[in-house]
């Protein structure tokens, strides 16, 4: 089969396209995670993970951290001025 580039399948006819293509077994390049994500069975139930080229990758330690979170959360108040509401 042959290499396909697509631009814009994350959604639309452009992921439609994709999925078509992928499941006629071309080799579907761009946006390929999430397209592959979209139809592929691999991983299928899995949440909460971070993918890269069809594969789970670390995250940067930022990413999970609670105080880069507050952080963002108290510049986005300050930039704003919009206060956010109490976690529950």
């Amino acid at each position: 089969m042959s290499r396909v580039f697509i631009a814009g399948s994350s959604t639309g006819l452009g992921l439609m396209a994709g999925q078509l293509l992928i499941e006629q077994g071309h080799d579907v390049q761009a946006h390929l995670t999430q397209v592959w994500l979209a139809v592929g069975d691999d991983a299928a139930g899995v949440s909460g993970q971070y993918f890269y080229h069809r594969c789970t990758r670390e995250t940067h330690p930022a990413a999970t951290s609670t105080a880069v979170q507050d952080g963002l959360l108290a510049a986005c108040v300050h930039l704003s001025g919009v206060e956010l509401p109490a976690a529950s």
